[in-house]
């Protein structure tokens, strides 16, 4: 769903290239308003699906985050004792609270930019 949406917002952006550009050149003989409610009905379909596409790609970032930050809750806490002798409580907490931070706040932002 998520490709398809970001899919769906990079065709509404090339459309909206492709209407700039046959505006400038007075391509379909339109007048200017009609020019003009034609760019705005595309812009209005832009912010929809930039909207949708945000609330999906925080979704599905959430659910994915609450997954990984339960598996490593459940890793740590299923751990044997020994390891807890041996590792400070300090690199523990550094290291899971370093890969949840990577998860909620550099990975979303990496994938937005990718596609």
């Amino acid at each position: 769903m998520i490709v398809i949406l970001f899919l769906l917002a990079q065709g509404v952006r090339q459309v909206n290239d492709f209407w700039i550009g046959a505006w400038s050149s007075d391509s379909f003989d339109f007048k200017q308003e009609e020019y003009v409610g034609i760019y705005a009905a595309i812009a209005v379909g832009t912010s929809i699906i930039a909207l949708f596409r945000g609330y999906a790609f925080s979704f599905f970032s959430k659910n994915a985050s609450r997954n990984i930050h339960k598996k490593l809750l459940y890793s740590v806490f299923r751990s044997p004792m020994s390891w807890f002798d041996t590792t400070p409580s300090g690199n523990i907490l550094n290291r899971t609270t370093k890969d949840q931070d990577d998860i909620d706040v550099n990975l979303p932002w990496t994938l937005q930019f990718a596609a």
